[in-house]
């Protein structure tokens, strides 16, 4: 799979992600058990036999669709660096132009969900302690890196699902015309 197929993969599970949470959102179980029952499931080696009760709450199982989010927004945050790097493109710390700086942004998310990916937490150090103000086609952000070093990643601290969308279809633009 190459990197920009790797890009599209993860958007797609961020997307399915989202979409699972929302609709247990507004379509939660009546019953634990109407979700959470015993199943066997064929994997490619033998048969998984996953037990039922392992959720305690409605809540729980809600807060598993959350954390299938949070999953989903590390993969695409690694895949997006992963493609960059393969395509040539560099982080680089000191960067003043508006691609450099949401390439910067790109790793410094990267490195948030890489130290713990269930608990992301932003560590930004030396020359990546700065402002990044990122004015590209649809994308707008002002983010201040020293203020989010020691803080857990909050997808409100880069505008949201849809700015992080805006970003990942602008960095795939620019590899399509990198790799023409």
């Amino acid at each position: 799979m190459t990197p920009f197929e790797q890009v599209q993969e993860a958007s797609l599970q961020l997307c399915w992600a989202i979409k699972l949470d929302s609709y247990l959102y507004f379509y939660p179980p009546r019953e634990k058990v109407d979700f959470d029952n015993p199943q066997s499931i064929l994997d490619p080696m033998d048969t998984l036999f996953l037990p039922g009760d392992q959720f305690n709450t409605i809540d729980d199982i809600r807060l598993g669709a959350e954390n299938c989010i949070l999953l989903s927004v590390g993969a695409l945050f690694l895949a997006l660096d992963t493609a960059l790097d393969q395509a040539g493109i560099k982080n680089d710390p000191s960067a003043q132009d508006p691609f450099g700086q949401l390439r910067i942004l790109i790793y410094m998310g990267r490195c948030a969900f890489a130290h713990n990916i269930l608990k992301p937490c932003w560590e930004v150090r030396g020359k990546y302690s700065r402002q990044l103000a990122i004015a590209l086609p649809e994308i707008a952000l002002q983010v201040d890196l020293n203020k989010l070093s020691g803080t857990p990643f909050d997808i409100k601290q880069i505008g949201g699902y849809s700015q992080l969308f805006k970003m990942k279809d602008h960095i795939l633009q620019v590899l399509s015309g990198a790799s023409s």
